[in-house]
């Protein structure tokens, strides 16, 4: 009995134990302890998530997902704040469905800085209501780890919106993710994050982001492109919703993109502003990324970035942060002013002054905490010590300044007027944790006197991770802005001074942050780093980029960036760096940077500023970037190959391109200018090109379209181009020999080789390299694929003497069902249509003959006298037809356009009210043959052969008739004699009777 009562309490404690488990619908394992949770089912997930609304929650525990599951029909909300592991362990996540007003939103809404999500596929569709931001398919904010996972499916709001996440703050680190859909939103939209100040690594993007046109009724001339517009501007019907700060990555980056590739179109023609393969926006740090895909957009579009906006340093003074402070509360009133004017009539502007409040949050906790910021350029030695800069210890330096700089963990910092002194945990992580980003590949071993080697590269770090968070917000707050700005046509008078003065208290703030620089003892801190020691630079640089894909705009439209320059007007048509005092736009030059990166793509502009790295260069510096692929102006100015129109320095650049366009073309820039931010001219600086120019009005150049800016020891290889303008100059822009440029130690490959590449549809059909001058016979050409309902040809058969990379491409002509003549009848129907496979462009030529009625048997006189003739064919031995040619009515001389086909079907319209028509056709021989016809409608339809044809129309008369009444006469005159012989019988029957009985008598 004892040992049953045992029994029983052993059982009832294990049943208790499951009860305690039972309200989270979760089990746990005693072998991996009370923090290991397990998820089986879609409950267990509703469970789980309901657990974390608690932040601390989830703290230290780890979650595995153990099977697929589906959350079809489930009462489901985000995971509120996650700071644990989760473990999807490869599984699948389905049929995630947010449409509630959640903001944050995603599977998870927040992961905490301590919280990663690893190995999980989530599907479905995110989009959730209310204010419609920070959004997206894994989570919403991140400011954790997101480490292999995907999200397959739909994401849209309003702003911040991201395919893995909508924002990824300054901790948070996305590696190895991809996404695959469908992203849609106004204002910094990505697909893996609408807004990244963090890290994001080796991810992948091959869905569609912001493919829709916002306004379906837009169309090209709704677009005004010359004229810079201001608010009163922006109220005319032609302003359009339009979308700002797209990327196929990230929507705008303030952090660090490494190794990531997108595949996917981002974009809508025509429409959107800052819109990139990689970052619509950056004043981050992108390295080693590739884009694939095509990139289309209205203005400031990049195959890498649509606007690259330099990264600068700033030390405020307590003056100045409570200046800031007070213009952000300031901001903060004006915000929620608007937003009460706004009500509910206006959805979206009430989501994009929400998405204002979000980032004035942001900038008010960084205005709060605002220190001194330092730049810190020093050579980082291997063990411990330092070269130049300000004084630095660095704990541990095996560690790896550079192993993992940028893990997102805390560094230990102090910075006063001491020294800054960073413990052994700095390998962990400068960078996310500070606000600046180091890549561990800019650091290499360069060998020391110790053996123990030096890290060459110099460290640009900040301090204070409260200035670039400022800078972040601040950004955002300028891209909202512009989208606000594109929709003023539809507000009312009210809301739109409301609009204005916020634009004018974002004015006023970023004119707060000039003049704190303009505060800085250090003077060397505002140097123009980009030139100095741009290999220093990591944040506002874009380093070892590639582009491969097709990028369309109307204006400012680059191969690797759209623009450097910088926007906060409300206007998104203006370029503010443009117009910047002097003062000002040599604070934006700090960080600005295009380093060793390569576009491949075709570069088309609708307007002005097109070219293979950058169409508008305002700020900063281009070095070592390789210009290859087209680029093309449909009707505008200033195409180059490395810039359109350049006010900054471009440096070692390699440009082999085609460019066609207006005016101002250049083989490394359209056109520099003549003062830019410090007072002096553009820099054009030891670049090489080998360029064609295939269409150009005026001002055009192997070097530069306009002698215009600061050239020196410019090269180039050319048969017929001059180096700028209409000249040449010696030490500037001086030709040189391809043999020459091929002794360069620096050459890249492709400068070297060129390549002969037959293209059909798209697909490469035969490709063969070449050297410079080489010629290509007929027989080297392949045949072009055929394709049905269509004739093919080459678009250019001359290949000889050959000096730049050749692309041949296969045109596919639809057939032209049928070619009409010239000679019509009345009502305005052709006489004639010919049938053939033929190219517009093709005719046929039809020539009236004179008629020759003899070669048909047509005989003339009465009709008696044509009955003889019809009957003339039987001394021939012929057997008459019963229709007979009474009459030509037209002959013609046809010659056929050549369309490969030897044999026609001809359609011929007989005059009006004439039946009964034979067709014949002239042989080789000269002889009329009758051929076959049928009837199409009004048309007699036969076939011809050969190019040149012959052939007549004769009315014909049918004779059945006659062969009646002649049988029939024949029949009487048979009938006749038949009788007239039989009453001769009788007759002479009579006569012999009568004979008889005569002679009888007489004997008798």
């Amino acid at each position: 009995m004892k040992n049953k009562q045992k029994a029983a309490l052993r059982l009832l404690a294990a049943l208790l134990a499951l009860t305690l488990l039972a309200p989270l619908g979760l089990t746990a394992s005693a072998a991996d302890g009370p923090d290991t949770i397990y998820i089986d089912s879609a409950s267990d997930f509703v469970s789980f998530a309901k657990s974390c609304a608690l932040d601390t929650w989830s703290a230290g525990k780890t979650v595995i997902l153990r099977a697929d599951i589906s959350l079809a029909g489930m009462d489901y909300t985000p995971v509120a704040a996650f700071g644990g592991t989760f473990d999807g362990g490869g599984h699948t996540i389905s049929d995630l469905n947010l449409t509630g007003s959640y903001s944050p939103a995603g599977l998870f809404a927040v992961i905490l800085s301590g919280g990663s999500v690893e190995d999980l596929n989530v599907a479905g569709s995110v989009a959730a209501a209310g204010d419609k931001i920070v959004a997206g398919g894994i989570a919403g904010e991140n400011y954790g780890r997101i480490v292999c996972c995907s999200f397959t499916g739909m994401v849209q709001g309003s702003a911040q919106i991201g395919g893995i996440a909508g924002v990824n703050r300054v901790s948070g680190q996305i590696i190895s993710s991809t996404f695959d859909g469908k992203v849609q939103a106004t204002n910094a939209t990505g697909g893996i994050a609408g807004l990244n100040e963090g890290i994001i690594r080796h991810c992948t993007n091959t869905g569609s982001i912001n493919t829709n046109n916002v306004d379906a009724s837009l169309s090209l001339s709704d677009i005004q492109i010359d004229t810079t517009l201001d608010l009163a501007n922006l109220t005319t019907s032609q302003t359009f919703l339009t979308t700002t700060e797209t990327g196929g990555i990230a929507g705008t980056n303030t952090g660090l993109i490494a190794g990531c590739k997108n595949t996917g179109t981002v974009g809508y023609e025509h429409v959107g502003y800052n819109i990139g393969g990689i970052a619509g926006s950056t004043s981050g740090y992108l390295r080693s990324n590739t884009n694939e895909g095509t990139i289309l957009g209205r203005k400031d579009v990049g195959g890498i970035a649509g606007q690259v906006e330099p990264y600068v340093a700033v030390t405020v003074s307590e003056s100045t942060k409570d200046q800031l402070q007070t213009q952000l509360q300031d901001l903060r009133t004006l915000t929620d002013r608007a937003t009460a004017d706004a009500g509910g009539a206006a959805s979206t502007l009430g989501s994009q002054l929400a998405g204002m409040g979000t980032y004035l949050d942001g900038a008010a906790n960084a205005a709060n905490n605002l220190r001194a910021t330092a730049t810190i350029d020093a050579g980082a030695l291997a063990d411990g010590s330092v070269t130049g800069g300000a004084d630095l210890t660095v704990g541990d330096a095996s560690a790896g300044i550079g192993a993992a700089i940028g893990a997102g963990k805390d560094a230990d910092l102090t910075i006063d007027t001491h020294p800054l002194e960073i413990g052994s945990s700095t390998s962990a992580g400068i960078g996310a944790g500070v606000g600046g980003f180091v890549d561990p590949s800019d650091l290499s071993l360069s060998g020391g006197t110790d053996g123990s080697g030096a890290l060459s590269a110099s460290l640009q770090m900040n301090a204070d991770a409260s200035m670039p968070e400022l800078a972040s917000a601040l950004s955002g707050m300028g891209a909202q802005m512009r989208a606000i700005g594109s929709q003023a046509a539809n507000l009312s008078t009210t809301l739109q001074n409301d609009v204005q003065a916020i634009s004018d208290k974002l004015g006023e703030i970023n004119d707060t942050v000039f003049a704190a620089m303009d505060e800085l003892e250090n003077r060397d801190l505002v140097t123009d780093g980009s030139q100095t020691d741009p290999d220093s630079i990591t944040l506002g640089a874009v380093r070892a980029c590639e582009n491969t894909g097709t990028v369309q705009a109307d204006r400012n439209v680059g191969g690797i960036a759209g623009a450097m320059g910088l926007e906060y007007s409300v206007d998104p048509e203006s370029d503010v760096s443009q117009s910047l005092s002097s003062s000002e736009r040599k604070q934006y030059e700090l960080r600005a940077l295009l380093q060793s990166c390569v576009s491949t793509g075709a570069v088309t502009a609708k307007k002005d500023c097109a070219a293979a790295i950058c169409g508008r260069m305002d700020l900063g510096l281009a070095e070592g970037c390789e210009a290859y692929g087209s680029v093309e102006s449909q009707s505008g100015d200033y195409v180059g190959g490395v810039a359109g129109i350049c006010s900054a320095a471009l440096e070692k650049c390699y440009a082999k391109c085609e460019l066609s366009g207006g005016r101002y073309l250049g083989g490394i820039v359209g056109s520099g200018v003549q003062e830019n931010i410090d007072g002096s001219g553009s820099s054009v600086r030891w670049n090489y090109s080998l360029v064609d120019i295939t269409d150009c009005q005026q001002y055009r150049g192997a070097i530069s379209g306009s002698d215009t800016g600061t050239f020196e020891y410019n090269y180039y290889v050319s048969d017929d181009l001059p180096g700028i303008n209409r000249q040449s100059y010696a030490g500037r822009a001086e030709p040189t020999s391809y043999e020459e440029l091929l002794t360069l130690p620096e050459l890249p490959e492709s400068m070297k080789s060129f390549s002969l590449t037959f293209v059909a549809d798209g697909e490469t059909v035969l490709s063969r390299t070449f050297h410079y001058g080489d010629s290509f016979a007929e027989s080297d050409i392949p045949d072009p694929p055929q394709k049905d309902g269509c004739h093919v040809h080459w678009d250019r058969s001359d290949l000889t003497n050959l000096h730049f990379d050749t692309v041949v491409t296969a045109v596919y002509e639809a057939y032209t069902p049928a070619l009409a003549s010239e000679q019509t009848r009345d009502g305005g129907l052709a006489i004639l249509l010919v049938e053939g496979n033929y190219n517009d462009g093709s005719a046929i030529a039809m020539t009236a003959q004179s008629l020759t009625p003899a070669a048909f048997d047509v005989q003339s006189g009465t009709v008696f006298d044509r009955i003889q003739g019809y009957f003339s064919c039987l001394r021939r031995g012929e057997i008459p037809s019963t229709t007979a040619n009474a009459e030509v009515l037209e002959q013609w001389h046809v010659e056929l356009a050549d369309d490969g086909q030897d044999t026609h079907t001809l359609r011929y319209l007989p005059p009006d009210g004439q039946k009964d028509i034979r067709i014949y056709v002239r042989e080789n021989d000269g002889s009329w043959q009758e051929t076959g016809c049928d009837t199409m409608g009004s048309y007699l339809t036969f076939t011809a052969s050969g190019d040149s044809v012959d052939f007549a129309a004769v009315r014909t008369l049918n004779v059945l008739g006659i062969w009646l009444i002649s049988l029939a006469v024949l029949a009487v005159l048979v009938l006749l004699i038949v009788l007239l012989v039989r009453r001769r019988k009788r007759r002479a029957r009579r006569r012999a009777e009568a004979l008889a009985r005569s002679m009888s008598a007489v004997m008798q």
